[in-house]
């Protein structure tokens, strides 16, 4: 992957079509735990407009390459102190590293104002997501249970000091 194709941007309402389309067929969804399916663009405009209002205890970036946006990535603070860590790429994108490079830049930009604690989650099978926490130098800590779209799943919980 050129790193220097990746850019992180904020969301306006010009990527919601694209947003919608990435999202449509359902194959994100099932890979996550907020992504509703079926997505459409009532939903793409309404996750733009929470994005641009989200103050310091959160922030949603765009992933864009070459300006197409591929998917999104974003961390939002806890009450512990901690930011978790979420993102996706468009099924198209993936396997390039894009996800993996996103959210390194995602949290050494949130580094630069003073280190920061991370955690994240993925659902049961997704080995995708596991790759790209542990290439950011997160660690396992365990599973803990989530309920997604009315079921119960355990997770698999990991942190990065």
């Amino acid at each position: 992957m050129n790193d220097s194709a990746l850019v992180l941007v904020r969301l306006s309402p010009e990527y919601c079509h694209t947003l919608a389309s990435l999202l449509a067929d359902g194959q994100i969804s099932r890979t996550t735990a907020l992504v509703p399916y079926p997505y459409t663009l009532d939903h793409a405009e309404a996750f733009v407009a929470r994005a641009a209002v989200d103050g310091e205890g959160a922030v949603v970036r765009g992933i864009t390459v070459g300006h197409r946006l591929v998917g999104v990535c974003s961390a939002r603070r806890q009450a512990h102190g901690a930011w978790n860590v979420a993102y996706w790429v468009g099924v198209d994108f993936q396997g390039r590293g894009y996800a993996t490079e996103a959210l390194r830049q995602l949290m050494t930009r949130l580094d630069g104002v003073s280190p920061r604690r991370y955690v994240g989650s993925h659902l049961p099978g997704n080995a995708a997501s596991a790759k790209v926490l542990l290439h950011n130098g997160f660690r396992v800590t365990g599973c803990s249970p989530l309920t997604v779209r009315d079921e119960t799943v355990m997770v698999v919980d990991y942190a990065r000091p």
